[in-house]
């Protein structure tokens, strides 16, 4: 009887052990059972359908047929400074209904942070080239229309509490788009930053180009949270 009660003290003790790691690790934020060392690359769009001419295309978009031309690279984008080590690239392309491509080149960029205050001086950086480069100023973007055609693909399980997100508007004669930060999404606790650039290349005209930005945004998805980079006074 002894021994019985001894083994099942013993299994008591073990699982409370357990629970007391996880515990710990979830509040002072480091990585927990199922947590990612990295989430740099969640939120890229990234297509699942057929093939045309080496551009990966998206399926369910309606007429507007887009696609990733090459595929994600782990590497630092030479229209910005490198404020991170771990920063990726990928590029688009738009269509028409009979596959001709359309005019215009397409990017999305991000640099993730796994600690405050690096994220914090990257984005003063970015923030300071941004601004002695081209033209920058807060924007809200009103994403209806591309939520709505997102969420009547078959299949698609995304949803989403707002129709519009704030972001950080960009223009200048080498890129113009839209940068979005994301702070600590998986855990206020973690350490966690990513920022995003969505945007056109070689052309300052970011209004003509608006709507199929927001559609990349919303095929990568994204936090509840997202915000604007620091540096501008709210508007």
């Amino acid at each position: 009887m002894k021994k019985n009660l001894t083994c099942f003290l013993i299994i008591i003790a073990v699982i409370a052990s357990c629970f007391i790691s996880v515990g710990y690790y979830f509040h002072f934020g480091m990585i927990g059972p199922g947590l990612p060392d990295s989430i740099n690359g969640w939120y890229f769009p990234e297509p699942t359908g057929y093939d045309n001419n080496g551009t990966r295309m998206f399926t369910g978009t309606g007429s507007e047929h887009f696609g990733m031309t090459g595929s994600i690279s782990k590497s630092c984008s030479s229209l910005f400074p490198v404020i991170s080590d771990n920063c990726l690239q990928s590029r688009y392309a738009r269509f028409y209904p009979n596959n001709s491509r359309m005019d215009g080149e397409f990017v999305v960029i991000s640099w993730e942070f796994n600690r405050t205050k690096d994220f914090d001086s990257a984005e003063q950086l970015l923030y300071q080239s941004l601004k002695n480069s081209g033209n920058v100023s807060n924007a809200n973007l009103n994403l209806s229309q591309e939520l709505r055609r997102v969420l009547l693909i078959p299949g698609n399980t995304i949803q989403y509490e707002f129709s519009s997100v704030p972001v950080t508007r960009y223009i200048s004669e080498r890129t113009s788009g839209f940068f979005i930060e994301y702070k600590q999404p998986l855990l206020k606790e973690r350490q966690d930053y990513i920022i995003m650039y969505y945007g056109v290349l070689d052309t300052a005209d970011v209004q003509t180009h608006e709507s199929f930005l927001t559609t990349l945004m919303v095929q990568g998805g994204f936090p509840q949270d997202p915000g604007r980079i620091s540096g501008l006074m709210e508007t």
